[in-house]
């Protein structure tokens, strides 16, 4: 015996209920990376953060400017040599340099229920990241909530139009 659902009827504007059928036929034709629905994606990237000098990642900050990092001693050197300084001037520069001990953290943001709104995210965004970013599949495992947002969202996507 089949299980028999009440229904009911909802009113929205006819241009939210568009939205929720393109936006279920893109989360169902999309590529799930072999995931488990309901999933979702984040932007995913590598963030540097401060950590101990027990770390064996570093870099020279300019004490003049010090978003410019330099990987060694001698990049340093050769760079501040290219701006004009030498002897005593640039041995000085040298001993200027603050070494920054780092790890890298690999961090998610945003979530986004397509893909192509995620990548449509970071080429409008893409001035704001100081890093590489890459979207990321991810599952609500567990998560009634996402369960049932899906649910509604494929639901109205599969209904038919009325008018």
């Amino acid at each position: 015996m089949e299980d028999v659902k009440e229904m009911v009827t909802v009113s929205v504007p006819k241009e939210l209920y568009e939205y929720v059928k393109k936006l279920s036929s893109l989360m169902n034709s999309q590529d799930n990376r072999a995931t488990r629905q309901p999933i979702y994606y984040t932007i995913r990237y590598t963030d540097k953060l401060t950590c101990s000098e027990d770390s064996d990642m570093f870099v020279y900050l300019d004490s003049d400017d010090p978003d410019i990092e330099y990987e060694n001693i001698e990049e340093a050197r050769t760079s501040h040599k290219e701006d004009g300084y030498e002897g005593e001037d640039l041995e000085n520069k040298i001993m200027e340099l603050t070494q920054w001990y780092y790890q890298h953290v690999t961090r998610h943001k945003n979530v986004f229920l397509t893909e192509e709104a995620c990548h449509l995210h970071m080429k409008q965004n893409k001035h704001h990241a100081g890093y590489k970013e890459h979207s990321y599949v991810s599952h609500a495992w567990r998560n009634p909530e996402m369960e049932k947002v899906f649910e509604l969202i494929h639901e109205v996507g599969s209904s038919h139009d009325t008018e």
